[in-house]
């Protein structure tokens, strides 16, 4: 018989985050409880609530971490099919976690964890926009005039909107994002006079 070994740090963690991912997609976002996790990660409740004080806290958590932490901004070669693809690719991202899942969390949320969600999403648009802008501008499709955080987050804002008050968004939905809101404004804004 194999002596017991007790598992710490990274190891832990990963093997309750997996639990956690389990019973996600066995039970959904309501049916995650730290008895079921606990159980299926072959540890103690004292130990996930030590880590993460609430439920909304280590489902966040466990579907962060199988996320991907390096998205290469789309490149179609012009700043609308750009658009749709970084609207395209959060949805594909979004999916991984579920919109239940999603909709759970943020019900559950304290300001704390708010604040962490907002970060997740802003961080990923605001990497990726920041690249796709910028390629625009060096094709000409933009004007010289910087686009401000809050209209090249517009997308992402109008996104995670629909996500999680409405439906998922699709295809037909990005589109009409990036066609009626987005183009727009951001031509207009790049092309303003400057005062």
């Amino acid at each position: 018989m194999e002596p017991v070994t007790r598992r710490r740090g990274d190891a832990l963690r990963s093997e309750i985050l997996g639990a956690v991912r389990d019973e996600l997609r066995d039970h959904g976002y309501a049916g995650v409880t730290y008895d079921g996790v606990a159980r299926r990660a072959h540890t103690s409740k004292p130990v996930l609530y030590r880590r993460w004080r609430s439920r909304a806290h280590l489902v966040l958590d466990a579907l962060t971490a199988q996320l991907a932490s390096v998205t290469p901004a789309p490149d179609t070669g012009n700043l609308r099919g750009d658009l749709i693809a970084l609207l395209q690719l959060m949805r594909t991202r979004f999916q991984t976690a579920g919109a239940q899942a999603l909709r759970g969390i943020v019900a559950d949320a304290d300001a704390d964890l708010r604040s962490v969600l907002l970060e997740l999403t802003d961080a990923l648009a605001d990497e990726i926009s920041r690249t796709v802008l910028q390629r625009a501008r060096e094709r000409g499709e933009l004007g010289p005039v910087p686009i401000p955080p809050l209209v090249s987050s517009v997308p992402v804002i109008l996104f995670r909107h629909d996500l999680l008050l409405t439906d998922e968004p699709s295809d037909a939905r990005i589109e009409e994002i990036v066609d009626a809101v987005c183009l727009p404004l951001m031509h207009a804004v790049s092309r303003r006079p400057r005062t």
